[in-house]
């Protein structure tokens, strides 16, 4: 059912085809999410391809969902999220779309972190350093007495 310009959402009742093991509905004008019933109902369904339409939303998880590649989805709809797609995605759950990335801390929250982490990692060269300072100082004299000792 590709490249045949259907419009609006896809319908919910495609859910109830539960033996089909293919569906191409790319290259379409489909809009608005895609229906839960989906990826609840569609187990034995292999191949997925709803790329270059208009989809927003989460993508649905289901038992063969997250089996589906980005390749299934990507490409013409900049408003779908969630796995398998890069896009706000962990290996939970899709976020929320309203929920910004990072979690919605503030600037002064990110300098304090970055504060931080420089001041870590700034005290641990300094350590490493006065302790290979201290080892050579240290091998430098024992081998400096034990030349002076013959």
């Amino acid at each position: 059912m590709s490249h045949n310009a259907f419009t609006g959402e896809i319908p919910g009742e495609l859910g109830s085809l539960v033996q089909i093991e293919s569906l191409d509905l790319s290259w379409n004008r489909l809009t608005g999410e895609i229906p839960r019933q989906l990826a609840a109902a569609l187990t034995a369904l292999e191949w997925l391809n709803l790329s270059y339409n208009d989809l927003s939303g989460s993508i649905p998880s289901g038992s063969q969902f997250s089996t589906l590649t980005s390749s299934s989805f990507q490409g013409g709809n900049p408003g779908l999220y969630g796995c398998p797609l890069p896009v706000r995605c962990n290996l939970t759950q899709a976020l929320p779309q309203q929920v910004p990335l990072d979690g919605g801390a503030s600037s002064a929250d990110h300098r304090f972190y970055l504060i931080v982490l420089l001041l870590l990692v700034g005290s641990g060269y300094g350590v490493g350093f006065a302790l290979a300072l201290v080892m050579h100082v240290h091998y430098c004299t024992y081998y400096r007495r034990k030349k002076m000792a013959r």
